[in-house]
């Protein structure tokens, strides 16, 4: 009989020996703003351009989020 490995074995086995699981939703952010972060510097980018107004909308979901893991 082959066991299936399912996301809720996944959690539960996780929460059982006091694992963590990646944060999918933090890491998407934080990969976003490196790709735009990379395009901003090199085309020189200035602060007024969607892909810097982005940037700053991405480190206010990020502070958000990392408040909301801490408490």
């Amino acid at each position: 009989m082959r066991t299936v490995t399912t996301a809720r074995n996944l959690v539960c086995a996780s929460q059982s020996k006091g694992l963590v699981l990646a944060d999918l939703y933090l890491k998407a952010l934080e990969s976003e703003r490196k790709a735009l972060w990379a395009t901003c510097r090199l085309k020189g980018l200035t602060s007024d351009t969607p892909e810097r107004q982005r940037i700053a909308v991405l480190d206010e979901l990020l502070a958000e989020h990392k408040a909301k893991r801490k408490g």
